[in-house]
């Protein structure tokens, strides 16, 4: 059946009257009479070769209809698992089936596929090409045809998933996915077919109730479908086809954590990240799917949701974690609540501690001012200074509280004189300062004592030849100067703390390193590509770690964790202007010692507010030890000197950049 008669038999069975008058079906076909009478040639063959009888007659004036419901979904069951290959495409339907097929393809289609597949002659895929080809004109994406290999699209696949949903809605699936079973389309099934849709169908329609559920959202069928297509088809792309999203296209809030809400429910099938989650999101705005219930009242799990995605940003700013913090998460959660009832009651409230903390916290302020958005787009509200300050108070808490937590010294008392004079001064101790007594020994025990508690400082009643560790000697009964002189003794080893550890995703500022190894042991020129012609961060990190792998510094798990640690945490290795230093842990897939470095011939966007575009991308893995710790310091020192970028971009060989490296690192 050809996609007329079809037309035609859909619009009778649509109509659902008794008697529909010929004249009506050659208005709404815009044909001639000799053409509706043909189709019904073709209709009443269709209704005898499935023994379906007495459905429809014609008497030359017009269709006789039996309105019989049963016969209708037959009918339409038929049809819907009717091979596609037997259905005969029209003129305007063949570029769109033909970009169905290459879009879903991985490799080039022959001219003779083509043929095979649609059952037309040479020529009219020929035809139906040019057609194509006028289909993406207005794309990114590129025909590209081969004498030998065949016909493709080439481009970003954002692209190509943008050309697959304009496709499904040319050829009606999207508005005809609920009717699946019982369609009149024949494209429906070629669709799941071709991104093995029936995989996911289930799985996405309960992740679907379940979102719509747990945030008590409310779906119209059309939406519920359509967004049940769109998931279908990016669960089976997302694994193999990765998708990055052009800078142009606005982050859409709202949806986003709706989206991630989605995506986690399939995380044993995929592992989406932040650039797939932005597309659905985006999917999402399309959709005009939003984050509030009908009542625009909002709902716990959804004000967590937009806390965890504020938190998220402001770590890529603090250089720490804030998510896990289960207090400051409470606490927030908590406050936006009251303050989001509050405002729209139109109700404000003053924050008397407004003008010390835009005064004392200026940087705090204005960092958390450029996030608020977050919020503001979210839950449709408008933050002041006042409400602003507020939450600001909750984060800088958990900045203090992390200060304290994260670091406890441990101390081992000495005592000569019995222990009891050592339990009374760890007392004392313990009472005035945060810190942990590993243990109370006699002098003669100090040694292993030390060892087996791994103690960053000895406190003494006596003096003592033990210079392992900072030691302090103290009153038994400690006077006002022994407290000040442990204060001072407990705060400089805070700040060493602070100033010698390498956080996994931290990038820390220290004047006083350790003994290093030597950069020029790690680098060499083989290790330096100038002018790479890498178009996107990921393609400039992939282009940085390479060379390293070209060198057997690591392995590709390695290579695949820097990527994934940018889609988690942000550009948080864009550390000054114009320069990138990606890393991974050792545990990640370090074999030894290496560094890197990618000069690129166009610079390219990370999405670091202050330091983009990025022109050198440098790649290191080290050990876990001290001596590498302090070389990777001592390296980010040196390139935040603003001369630094200047004089890599004018070096004309690998050869001539190394020396330039590590000038500039022995001048610093």
């Amino acid at each position: 059946m050809d996609s007329l008669t079809n037309t035609m038999l859909k619009q009778i069975i649509q109509l659902n009257k008794s008697f529909i008058p010929a004249e009506d079906l050659i208005s709404f076909l815009s044909v001639s009479d000799r053409t509706v009478y043909n189709y019904w040639k073709k209709i009443e063959k269709f209704l005898q070769d499935y023994h379906i009888e007495h459905f429809l007659s014609y008497d030359g004036k017009g269709f006789v209809f039996s309105r019989n419901n049963r016969q209708c979904k037959t009918i339409a069951t038929i049809i819907s698992h009717m091979d596609f290959y037997e259905y005969h495409l029209n003129s305007e339907e063949r570029p769109w089936v033909i970009l169905v097929y290459l879009c879903a393809a991985n490799e080039p289609i022959t001219i003779k596929n083509l043929e095979d597949i649609l059952s037309m002659s040479r020529t009219t895929i020929i035809n139906a090409l040019h057609s194509v080809r006028g289909l993406i004109e207005e794309t990114d994406l590129v025909f590209e045809e081969n004498t030998h290999y065949g016909v493709s699209l080439t481009g970003t696949e954002y692209e190509r998933r943008e050309l697959i949903f304009r496709t499904a809605e040319a050829l009606h699936v999207m508005d005809d996915w609920h009717l699946k079973e019982q369609s009149f389309n024949p494209f429906v099934n070629l669709f799941s077919e071709l991104f093995h849709m029936n995989r996911y169908e289930n799985k996405v329609r309960t992740a679907i109730r379940h979102m719509t559920d747990e945030l008590n959202l409310q779906l119209s069928d059309s939406k519920f479908y359509r967004l049940q297509f769109i998931l279908c088809v990016l669960l089976d792309r997302i694994e193999n086809y990765p998708v990055f999203i052009p800078n142009e296209i606005e982050e859409p809030v709202q949806q986003k954590m709706l989206a991630g809400t989605l995506l986690q429910q399939f995380k044993n099938h995929i592992t989406p990240d932040i650039q797939e989650t932005c597309y659905l999101a985006y999917r999402l705005q399309q959709l005009h799917i939003s984050n509030l219930d009908i009542s625009g009242e909002i709902n716990e799990t959804y004000i967590n949701m937009v806390v965890i995605h504020l938190l998220q940003c402001l770590e890529v700013h603090y250089k720490t974690t804030l998510t896990s913090d289960s207090m400051l998460t409470q606490y927030l959660c908590a406050h936006i609540t009251a303050c989001y009832r509050r405002l729209k009651q139109s109700e404000h409230i003053s924050n008397p501690l407004l003008t010390d903390m835009q005064q004392n916290y200026r940087k705090d302020f204005d960092i958390l001012k450029e996030h608020i958005f977050i919020l503001e787009n979210s839950l449709n509200i408008a933050l002041n200074n006042d409400e602003i300050a507020y939450i600001l108070m909750h984060i800088l808490a958990a900045l203090e509280r992390q200060k304290t937590d994260s670091y406890i010294p441990v101390l081992v008392v000495a005592c000569n004189s019995g222990m009891a004079t050592g339990n009374l001064l760890a007392a004392l101790i313990r009472k005035h300062f945060h810190v942990r007594i590993a243990a109370i020994c006699q002098m003669q025990n100090l040694e292993e004592t030390v060892a087996a508690h791994h103690a960053d400082l000895v406190v003494a009643t006596i003096s003592t030849t033990f210079h392992a560790v900072r030691t302090l000697v103290v009153n038994a009964i400690p006077t006002k100067e022994d407290l000040t002189d442990l204060q001072n003794a407990i705060t400089l080893l805070q700040e060493t703390h602070m100033n010698t550890s390498f956080p996994e995703q931290t990038f820390l500022e220290v004047k006083d390193c350790a003994d290093s190894v030597p950069l020029s042991s790690l680098i060499d020129e083989d290790s330096i590509l100038l002018d790479s012609s890498a178009g996107t961060w990921k393609e400039a990190i992939i282009a940085a770690g390479e060379l390293l792998l070209w060198k057997r510094c690591i392995t590709v798990n390695y290579l695949n964790s820097m990527l994934n640690l940018i889609n988690q945490y942000g550009p948080y290795i864009v550390i000054t202007k114009g320069i990138a230093l990606a890393h991974a842990t050792p545990s990640d897939g370090h074999l030894k010692a290496g560094f890197s470095m990618v000069r690129l011939k166009k610079p390219v966007i990370f999405g670091h507010a202050d330091n983009d575009p990025v022109s050198v991308v440098f790649s290191f893995t080290v050990p876990d030890k001290p001596a590498y710790t302090s070389t990777i310091l001592h390296f980010m020192h040196a390139i935040r000197n603003p001369d630094f970028l200047t004089r890599i971009m004018k070096c004309k060989t690998p050869d001539e950049t190394l020396n330039e490296i590590l000038t500039c690192c022995q001048n610093f």
